[in-house]
């Protein structure tokens, strides 16, 4: 059923808006009175009343009244307040999937309760800074990056919180600090360092690893710098230690060791704004962690073929 299409009357707005609430509802939850309602709204208490029982009709929602104990929710169908409110589909954003690991969460993703319930659409992007301005600018519902970026911006005052964790290893297997001479293992004075200031990771290992150092960084997008350091354009540089063994690559893990004793930025998380609670409820709801694992464990041990 085309539930917008009944929303064409001045009970639009406020079908809305209480759809978008009841979202962070269960069953059993007490909800406002009429009268709360009608106050938050700036809305007569006739036209909250309509509303609930536009809810009601279509089977989004019922409400057990227990008179001075309140109301509370007997019943209630997250997939049809969506369909309802003014959320037409749910948008990700998350890495380019150049890896296994990357490869399998999009797949997890796509095959989790929430693509079978939902529009879903994911978006990929270079970068843990660009992907949660996209985010701040409502361009995205959420973000896929490491627990160290998210815990950095969260630390910067972005108003965004970690909603799912979905543990170690399951974004990179480590990081890596590689060398264009095949005979050093330490960074020396006035080398030159790849580094890329989008990539929150990327940079903030780097700069941990080369605090107070003689050095040169040089900003270069991480994906140009194993080409700049096989060149010999730079010295060394920070890259996923899956990619420095697969490539060949002289490289020292015992620097990352030194400064990441927690692996935070191994693990892939699912950032959200603080205030799109109606989207964290269907994201905890609808994705099970454990599920995307399995897909993710299949996909990099060529069990299946990626899907997303």
């Amino acid at each position: 059923m085309d539930y917008r299409k009944k929303l064409v009357n001045k009970n639009a707005y406020i079908i809305t808006s209480l759809s978008k609430e009841f979202l962070t509802k269960e069953e059993g939850d007490r909800i406002d009175t009429v009268a709360q309602f009608a106050e938050k709204y700036s809305l007569a208490r006739g036209t909250v009343q309509s509303a609930i029982k536009f809810l009601s009709d279509v089977n989004a929602i019922k409400i057990d009244r227990r008179g001075h104990l309140g109301s509370y929710i007997s019943k209630i169908d997250h997939i049809k307040l969506l369909q309802v409110s003014d959320i037409n589909f749910i948008v990700g954003v998350m890495p380019l999937p150049y890896t296994k690991s990357y490869e399998g969460l999009a797949t997890g993703l796509y095959n989790s309760d929430l693509a079978s319930k939902f529009s879903i659409n994911l978006a990929y992007m270079r970068g843990a800074i660009n992907r949660l301005e996209s985010l701040m600018q409502d361009r995205y519902d959420f973000a896929v990056m490491s627990k160290l970026a998210a815990e950095h911006f969260i630390a910067e005052g972005y108003q965004i919180e970690v909603l799912i964790n979905f543990g170690r290893d399951s974004y990179v297997g480590n990081h890596a600090m590689v060398f264009h001479d095949s005979s050093l293992k330490t960074i020396e004075k006035k080398m030159k360092i790849g580094i890329d200031i989008t990539s929150r990771d990327q940079e903030l290992i780097t700069k941990k690893i080369v605090r107070d150092m003689d050095v040169d960084l040089i900003n270069i997008p991480y994906n140009s710098l194993k080409a700049k350091l096989q060149s010999g354009e730079i010295d060394a540089a920070v890259i996923t230690l899956d990619e420095a063994k697969s490539n060949g690559m002289n490289y020292s893990t015992e620097l990352v060791d030194g400064i990441l004793d927690n692996h935070k930025n191994t693990e892939a998380v699912i950032v959200v704004k603080k205030d799109k609670k109606e989207i964290s409820k269907i994201l905890e709801k609808y994705i099970d962690q454990e599920s995307v694992l399995n897909f993710q464990k299949k996909v990099i041990d060529n069990e299946i073929i990626p899907n997303y």
